[in-house]
C-alpha cells in the first residue's frame, strides 16, 4: 500500500507544485522505514505523515489539506484504473470526498500492471478497509490540531540569498 500512496503522492508534488519540489520531499526527507515483518497492505501512516508534513513546510499548505489531496487522488485514481474494484468497495471509497479534477489518466496510461497491482492491494475487502480507515484517520487527526503550517527556520535566509543573487 505504501508503494500506491508514496505513487500518488509523487505525482501530486509534481502536478500541482513541480518536478522539483517532488524530488526535494522525496529525497531530501527522512522517511521511516517500516518493520521488517510489515506487509503489503499495512497502511503506512508514519510515513505519510513524514511526507505530508515535510510538504506543507514547503509550500505552505496545511497537513490536511494536503492530505485531502492525496486521498482524493488516490481514490480517484482507484477507480479510473480498476473500476471493478472501485464498484466492490464504492461503499468504503464513496467516503472520501473524490475531486473530478484530481486525477487525469489517459487509457494509454494504464496497463496490466496498474489494474493488478490495484487488485492486488485493495480487491480483499479488509485491504478497502485498511486504506480508507486509515485515510480518514489521518484526516480527522489533522483536523483535530489544525494550526497554521510553519516555514522551515531556514525560510528566511534562503529567501534573503534567493533576493540576493537576482
Amino acid at each position: 500500500m505504501l508503494g500506491l500512496l508514496v505513487a500518488e503522492f509523487v505525482n501530486m508534488v509534481e502536478a500541482r507544485f513541480g518536478a522539483p519540489v517532488a524530488e526535494a520531499i522525496l529525497f531530501g526527507t527522512d522517511v521511516p522505514s517500516g518493520h521488517d515483518d510489515d506487509v503489503l497492505d499495512t497502511y503506512p501512516a508514519v510515513q505519510l505523515q513524514v511526507l505530508c508534513e515535510a510538504l506543507s513546510r514547503r509550500v505552505g499548505e496545511t497537513p490536511h489539506a494536503l492530505l485531502q489531496r492525496l486521498a482524493s487522488r488516490t481514490i480517484g485514481r482507484i477507480r479510473l484504473v480498476h473500476p471493478e474494484v472501485f464498484a466492490r468497495h464504492a461503499d468504503l471509497f464513496g467516503q472520501i470526498a473524490v475531486s473530478g479534477d484530481d486525477v487525469v489518466l489517459s487509457a494509454y496510461e494504464i496497463d496490466a500492471s496498474d489494474v493488478e497491482e490495484i487488485e492486488c492491494l485493495l480487491g480483499e475487502r479488509p485491504q478497502a478497509e485498511q486504506l480508507v480507515r486509515g485515510l480518514l484517520d489521518d484526516l480527522a487527526r489533522y483536523e483535530r490540531r489544525r494550526v497554521p503550517p510553519r516555514l522551515h527556520p531556514a525560510a528566511a535566509a534562503l529567501a534573503h540569498v534567493r533576493a540576493l543573487m537576482r
